[in-house]
């Protein structure tokens, strides 16, 4: 760790965003710090960026010295290396944070760790042996778990602490702050977090019911779905999202489905490949399988580095309500439909879509659509004349399906 002693204006310096990694002490801790300093003077160096006079470490340090009317004695980091596993190494081991700060800590780090991963992609490792050698098991490749799960291990907390921290921030700023001071945990801001968020969709639910036509809702299936009468659908077709975060929907859509679906009734479901164990037996815990049908994907393909291989289809998942007795006709179970991005950026084409509310549901049967998105799925019900109602929980993304939904043709099939 290659490091000089030097002299700087020091009396207005700013912080770089490493360094707010880890929280600022305030009160009577950072008093104690002023007193300290001012009695035995400053101990450790406050560190500068390599190119420029920012702040990398030790800002409370910086705060009590001129606090205190001492001078400060600044350290330059030689710029080697990772500059968030240098300031890490300076934290970890001297603060006393517990599992649930360095998972806000973690969190913080993200954008820095992808752009210094970026920075690695383009460089020659070879002109420089040490560069990239700080983060353990570094995989560049640009995936949400993966940069959580990387997080956590340098920060030495848990993948899932990091996820839900994440969320914390994303959702709840507040909360997320409060777990920084360590004036709470991430299990519990996050139960609260959760708890909060629930009643906010009911009161949303309760503000919207009247603004909104019976066939869309605005809301959380989960909770909004109670108005949906039992044994009343014949068909649910959807597309929830993918992430292993979000892979528990599908066992409470499966359980919903128990519910609303007609004996013998259908559910299909798109899903990725990532978490298809996960999904399959949330689903199973509620429903009968039938079947994986498979999309084909139009105009190329999606790579995994993982297991390199590149991807050419993406399945729909196919559950039943027992007792299942076929009554339909013998239909494909592959299909393929061109790349439709008009209302949402996850949509769907709708000719996949239309070739299984044909094929699975009669002719002026219900067809439900709990994530209903750009509004796909109601779209085709409408144009091949079956009923609908679907589920939306973000209102500009209904707004927009609704204007979709309207604008179709009904029963041109």
């Amino acid at each position: 760790m290659n490091s000089t002693t030097i002299e700087v204006d020091w009396h207005d310096l700013s912080f770089h965003p490493v360094a707010n990694l880890f929280p600022l002490i305030d009160g009577p801790e950072f008093d104690e710090l002023v007193s300290d300093i001012a009695t035995n003077g400053q101990f450790e160096p406050i560190w500068l960026n390599s190119t420029d006079n920012t702040i990398i470490d030790g800002r409370n340090r910086y705060r009590a010295c001129l606090a205190a009317g001492v001078v400060p004695a600044f350290r330059r980091w030689d710029g080697s290396g990772s500059l968030v596993q240098f300031v890490l190494s300076l934290n970890l081991h001297r603060r006393h944070l517990t599992s649930s700060q360095r998972a806000t800590a973690a969190v913080e780090s993200l954008p820095m760790l992808e752009a210094e991963a970026k920075e690695r992609q383009g460089a020659r490792t070879d002109l420089n042996p040490t560069l990239g050698k700080n983060l353990p098991n570094v995989d560049d490749t640009p995936d949400d778990r993966k940069a959580t799960a990387q997080a956590a291990k340098l920060f030495g907390t848990n993948r899932s602490y990091v996820a839900k921290a994440k969320n914390l921030k994303e959702g709840d700023p507040e909360l997320f702050e409060a777990v920084q001071k360590g004036k709470t945990t991430i299990q519990k801001a996050h139960d609260q977090y959760k708890r909060e968020s629930v009643e906010k969709r009911k009161r949303t639910e309760i503000e919207h019911a009247e603004q909104w036509p019976d066939w869309l809702i605005v809301g959380d299936f989960r909770t909004a779905g109670m108005s949906v009468p039992d044994n009343s659908i014949d068909l649910i077709f959807t597309d929830p999202p993918y992430d292993k975060e979000a892979s528990q929907l599908y066992g409470d859509l499966a359980e919903f489905a128990l519910r609303v679906l007609k004996p013998g009734g259908v559910l299909i479901a798109y899903s990725g490949q990532m978490h298809l164990p996960d999904i399959y037996h949330g689903m199973g815990l509620h429903l009968e399988y039938m079947w994986t049908c498979a999309i084909g994907h139009s105009g190329g393909s999606t790579t995994f580095r993982k297991w390199r291989l590149d991807n050419l289809w993406k399945p729909l998942l196919m559950y039943g309500k027992a007792p299942i007795v076929p009554w339909w006709q013998f239909f494909s179970d592959w299909t393929t439909g061109g790349k439709e991005k008009t209302t949402h950026p996850w949509q769907q084409s709708q000719a996949e879509a239309e070739h299984f509310i044909a094929a699975l549901s009669p002719v002026n049967g219900i067809v439900c659509d709990p994530f209903v998105g750009g509004g796909t799925t109601l779209a085709a019900a409408k144009r091949l004349g079956r009923r609908y109602i679907g589920f939306e929980i973000a209102a500009a993304a209904a707004s927009a399906a609704r204007e979709r939904v309207e604008g179709a043709t009904y029963g041109a099939n």
